[in-house]
């Protein structure tokens, strides 16, 4: 592929992320920064501002927070909701040479995932049969994207660097409500996270329960409309929005 095609996938929600220059062993820290800057100079449509290092060795983690939000290791493991390290998270092999080769190994790490509010990440580097490492069967990542779209209401597929963004801004989100009447509630959110090395903007979901006595509510954010969603748990009305 050129770079035409990658930024092709981007406008398709597609997210294209580093690793390396030299695929080096371990890869250089020289390289944490360059690499960044040769993606983001031919792809023009997306920031680069993840990385996944070359055989899962991490390089320097203070030369990797000046440029990037997060990175990948291969230890095997299903995430915890808020991981410790955001340049250690962990991901699952998949393939020949892993222990995820069917659609079976696939959905028990989904349902541990769904058990525990965790990260399933994956790592498939090839799909099907060729010379490249650990090929992963098309029926089995197929298979696993199907169980995820049937259980769409506990599984969140999405890319790296969206599942960063949410989670980080999520832990580090501040609502205070500035008004609450009869009529009318207010809310300002706010947040520590430090803009330099990526725009923290990806849509918070907030579910807010609706005030005794509301029989409806419409919700607006710098006077534009916000689609609301009312739902009733347990016989409380409760208003969700992004």
């Amino acid at each position: 592929p050129n770079w035409s095609t990658y930024s092709n996938l981007v406008t398709k929600g597609y997210e294209v992320g580093s690793h390396s220059v030299n695929h080096g062993n371990p890869m250089p820290d020289n390289e944490i920064s360059t690499s960044k800057q040769t993606i983001n100079t031919n792809i023009t449509n997306q920031d680069c501002n993840t990385i996944t290092y070359p055989n899962c060795r991490v390089p320097s983690e203070t030369e990797l927070a000046k440029y990037y939000i997060g990175g990948r290791i291969c230890d095997g493991n299903v995430n915890p909701k808020s991981p410790s390290n955001y340049y250690r998270i962990g991901s699952i092999i998949c393939g020949s040479a892993g222990s995820c080769n069917t659609t079976d190994n696939f959905k028990t790490q989904l349902n541990t995932a769904i058990n525990t509010q965790g990260w399933a990440v994956f790592l498939i580097h090839e799909v099907e049969s060729g010379n490249g490492y650990s090929p992963t069967a098309t029926t089995a990542i197929e298979g696993a994207l199907q169980y995820a779209h049937d259980n769409d209401s506990k599984i969140w597929v999405t890319t790296f660097r969206n599942a960063i963004m949410y989670a980080k801004e999520r832990d580090n989100l501040s609502l205070v409500e500035t008004t609450v009447s009869t009529t009318k509630l207010s809310l300002v959110a706010s947040t520590s996270l430090s803009n330099t090395v990526a725009t923290y903007n990806y849509p918070i979901t907030v579910r807010r329960e609706i005030p005794t006595g509301w029989t409806n509510m419409a919700v607006s954010s710098d006077s534009k409309d916000i689609t609301v969603t009312i739902e009733t748990i347990n016989n409380v009305k409760y208003a969700q929005f992004s």
